[in-house]
C-alpha cells in the first residue's frame, strides 16, 4: 500500500475523533489526537510529512471544527516546523522523554490558539486551555507505540521510529 494512502487514512481517524461531539465537561480535557498523529508522521517519514502537510491539515481541522481560518493552520505550522528542526535527536529519545518533549510542543500549540482566540474577540477563559496538553502529554506513549504497529503492519518501515 503507498505510504500517503496510510498516512491520509491516520489523518482521517484522528479528524473524525476530534470532531466527535462530546459533553461540554469533556471538550476541557479532550486530548490533541489530530497534532500527535500529525506530530508522529513528521518524526516517523519528515520527507512525506512537514509544514505543506500541516498547514493543509490545520486548514482542514479549521474548517471542520469551525474555528476561524487560520487557528490551527498556524499552531499546526508551528508545531511541525520544531519536529523538522529536532526530529533526529527525538527519534534516539525514549518514549518518555518523547512525551516530555510532546508536552511542551502541544503547550506552544495551545498557547498560539490561545492568543489567536483573544485577538479575534473570544473571551479569557483562564488556563484551562492547557489541560488538553497534559491528556495529551499522557496518551503519548501509547499513540505512539500503536502507530509504530500499525506503519511496521503496512509496511512502512523506513525508520526507526
Amino acid at each position: 500500500m503507498k505510504a500517503w494512502v496510510v498516512i491520509l487514512s491516520c489523518f482521517f481517524i484522528a479528524m473524525w475523533v476530534d470532531i466527535l461531539p462530546s459533553p461540554y465537561w469533556l471538550n476541557w480535557i479532550r486530548p490533541e489526537v489530530t497534532l500527535l498523529v500529525l506530530i508522529y508522521w513528521a518524526m516517523a517519514m519528515p520527507e512525506r510529512c512537514g509544514i505543506i502537510t500541516a498547514a493543509l491539515l490545520g486548514l482542514l481541522m479549521d474548517s471542520a471544527m469551525g474555528t476561524f481560518i487560520g487557528q490551527h493552520l498556524i499552531s499546526y505550522s508551528v508545531v511541525v516546523s520544531f519536529i523538522a528542526l529536532t526530529y533526529r535527536r527525538l527519534r534516539v529519545f525514549d518514549v518518555w522523554q518523547q512525551a516530555g518533549f510532546i508536552f511542551l510542543l502541544v503547550g506552544v500549540e495551545q498557547l498560539i490558539e490561545h492568543w489567536l482566540r483573544l485577538a479575534v474577540g473570544y473571551e479569557n477563559q483562564g488556563l484551562w486551555f492547557l489541560i488538553p496538553v497534559f491528556v495529551s502529554a499522557a496518551l503519548w506513549p501509547w499513540l505512539m507505540i500503536a502507530m509504530r504497529a500499525f506503519r511496521r503492519y503496512m509496511g512502512l518501515v523506513k525508520h526507526l521510529i
